[in-house]
């Protein structure tokens, strides 16, 4: 869902200044967009979960690049499904930094700044990466594994 969480303000410019970089985002767009928006950023609105492996496929990296200072309410309890869902895919993941994703001790690259992600961004187009990290951790992280950890917790009240 691309919706006013996002930080498209931080995304549009990482675009401008990386034109040999396409910018793709996967899904129903609920907000208001720019129209001045650069000629390297797309928005493929909803696609058949079949076309996902492709679009995923030619990816360096993916993101989270919620606009925490505008909406820090609204994210905080966020859990991040679509990081195990990234990372699943062996794909790095450039995220913004709030406490639900800081205590996943995720392998996932966290920024604060403009310039951190931007920084991030070039990290991800400048060399390939290892996916067995990323893979690794969706598997820690499964459904199964995730309620086997709270039933453990529950047991011990």
């Amino acid at each position: 869902m691309i919706d006013s969480w996002l930080d498209m303000r931080l995304i549009s410019r990482t675009a401008q200044k990386n034109p040999d970089v396409s910018f793709v985002f996967v899904g129903p767009v609920s907000t208001k967009m720019n129209k001045d928006n650069p000629h390297n950023l797309f928005f493929t609105g909803p696609v058949d979960h079949n076309e996902l492996p492709h679009i995923m496929s030619r990816a360096k990296a993916c993101l989270i690049p919620f606009d925490v200072d505008k909406n820090p309410d609204l994210i905080k309890g966020i859990r991040p499904l679509k990081l195990l869902e990234y990372m699943a895919a062996g794909l790095p993941v450039i995220s913004s930094r709030w406490p639900e994703i800081e205590d996943m001790n995720s392998p996932a690259w966290l920024y604060d700044s403009d310039d951190e992600f931007e920084k991030l961004v070039q990290r991800a187009i400048s060399c390939e990466q290892d996916p067995e990290p990323f893979k690794a951790f969706s598997r820690q992280n499964d459904w199964k594994n995730s309620f086997n950890l709270l039933m453990k917790e529950l047991r011990s009240c």
